[in-house]
């Protein structure tokens, strides 16, 4: 599931796996990460 406003920009993300199999959920983040890197990044804040 992601949320997505108007201008599509991602606002939050909630993935789900398998009970145990944690190793499935981060290798999702490491795909993620390596398409759209985000640590270096900070968000446009609107007042």
């Amino acid at each position: 599931m992601q949320g997505i406003r108007r201008d599509e920009k991602q606002i939050g993300a909630h993935y789900v796996g398998r009970y145990g199999d944690e190793t499935t959920l981060l290798q999702l983040a490491a795909q993620l990460e390596q398409a759209a890197p985000w640590a270096q990044r900070s968000p446009e804040l609107e007042a």
